[in-house]
């Protein structure tokens, strides 16, 4: 008896095992983030100095904006996962929420960009500040 049932609950366990898998997380946006890059499909990309003063802050759920060190606009995000890819959705209050793809690269950089459904679509890279 105990030799049948040894087999049957490792069996158990190995098809039980992947069902208990976690769900996918998205990665952290959680920090200040200062613009190094814009690119666009009908002009040549413009490149940011560090100390620019073009930032986004994101935490707990909450963004800033900052354009040359002056606060533009505030509000609430989120993230979501579609598939491949990481959704970074910026509540504009009274507007329509503002949805993007978003990309780390290393550890430092952040890509925010519109996504391959837009052929001339635009992008910003980022870089970690604190």
């Amino acid at each position: 008896m105990k030799l049948i049932l040894l087999p049957c609950l490792l069996c158990l366990f190995l098809f039980a095992a992947p069902a208990c898998k976690k769900d996918k997380q998205a990665p952290s946006v959680t920090g200040t983030w200062e613009l190094r890059r814009i690119t666009s499909g009908w002009v040549p990309a413009v490149e940011y100095a560090p100390g620019n003063g073009s930032l986004i802050v994101f935490d707990k759920g909450r963004y800033k904006k900052y354009r040359d060190g002056q606060q533009q606009s505030e509000g609430a995000y989120h993230i979501e996962i579609h598939g491949k890819e990481n959704r970074i959705i910026f509540d504009k209050g009274q507007r329509a929420e503002v949805s993007y793809n978003y990309t780390f690269i290393g550890t430092t950089q952040l890509d925010i960009h519109t996504g391959p459904e837009i052929s001339d679509g635009d992008g910003s890279l980022y870089e970690r500040i604190r």
